[in-house]
């Protein structure tokens, strides 16, 4: 455990919605998640993740609203961390600096990658 709070979703829960504030990154502990956006009305999905895997974690880094709608797949446990507790982790400066310049650089070719994506799917 990483000292967040644990919660509990029941299949098809949404987790999170596309829009949504940002504030709090996930850690699955059982269960799945879907990851997906919605681009002119299609769902374009971009990840089913399991335990130990991580979503949301852009939250931690970049104020604004989520890029992605979250969604249980079966009974999911999920340990929720908010920044005050990721940085109590995160202790030094340098590797908080590191880890921010490396989610605007993630965030960047993401939204990279979904553009292209509406591009293919609407030639």
């Amino acid at each position: 455990m990483l000292s967040g709070v644990c919660m509990t979703f029941r299949d098809g829960d949404v987790v999170f919605s596309q829009g949504d504030a940002a504030a709090d990154m996930y850690v699955i502990r059982s269960g799945r998640v879907r990851i997906f956006r919605t681009h002119d009305g299609d769902e374009v999905a971009l990840a089913v993740l399991g335990p130990d895997d991580f979503f949301g974690e852009m939250a931690l880094f970049v104020p604004g609203s989520r890029a992605a709608t979250a969604v249980a797949v079966g009974d999911t446990e999920v340990e929720v961390l908010d920044r005050p507790t990721f940085m109590s982790l995160i202790k030094d400066p340098v590797v908080w600096r590191i880890l921010m310049k490396m989610s605007d650089r993630i965030r960047a070719a993401d939204e990279a990658l979904e553009d292209a994506a509406a591009e293919c799917g609407g030639a």
